[in-house]
C-alpha cells in the first residue's frame, strides 16, 4: 500500500509542500529528465485547458484531497495558484496518476535526506535511528 492510500485509509490529512517542483529539487535528489512543470503529458494537459502547468499540478492535487503549499516569489505566479480550480476529465487523471506510479513511487521527492542525515529516512524497508 502506498502512502497516498494508507494516510486515507487511516484519516491523515496530506499536505504537499512545493507541490510544484521547487527550484532546487533537481540539485538535491540528482534527478535526471524534466521536472513537473515541464513534463511534456501535463503541458499537453495544460494546454487542453489553457492552463499552466503549475495549475493542472494544484488541480490534481486539490481534488485527491490534498492540501497545498506552492512556493513563489512571483506576484503573477501566486495569481495563477489562485486559480487552480477546475475540472479535470477522467482521462486527465489517469494520465497524471500513471506519470506518478500505482503508489506514487515516480513522484518527486521534495526533500533528500541521505546528505545532510546520512540516511534515508524514506526507506521504510531500512530502520535507522
Amino acid at each position: 500500500m502506498g502512502l497516498f492510500k494508507f494516510c486515507k485509509a487511516n484519516n491523515v490529512h496530506i499536505t504537499a509542500y512545493g507541490p510544484r517542483g521547487c527550484t532546487p529539487i533537481p540539485a538535491l535528489i540528482g534527478r535526471q529528465g524534466p521536472g513537473p512543470l515541464q513534463d511534456s503529458k501535463i503541458g499537453k494537459i495544460a494546454q487542453k485547458y489553457s492552463r499552466t502547468p503549475a495549475q493542472v499540478i494544484l488541480c490534481f492535487m486539490i481534488s485527491r484531497g490534498v492540501s497545498v503549499i506552492p512556493k513563489s516569489n512571483n506576484l503573477q505566479r501566486i495569481a495563477e495558484n489562485y486559480d487552480c480550480l477546475f475540472e479535470l476529465g477522467t482521462e486527465d487523471y489517469q494520465i497524471i496518476d500513471a506519470l506518478m506510479g500505482p503508489n506514487g513511487e515516480r513522484g518527486v521527492r521534495n526533500l533528500e535526506t541521505r546528505d545532510y542525515l546520512g540516511f534515508d529516512n524514506f526507506n521504510e524497508e531500512v530502520e535507522e535511528p
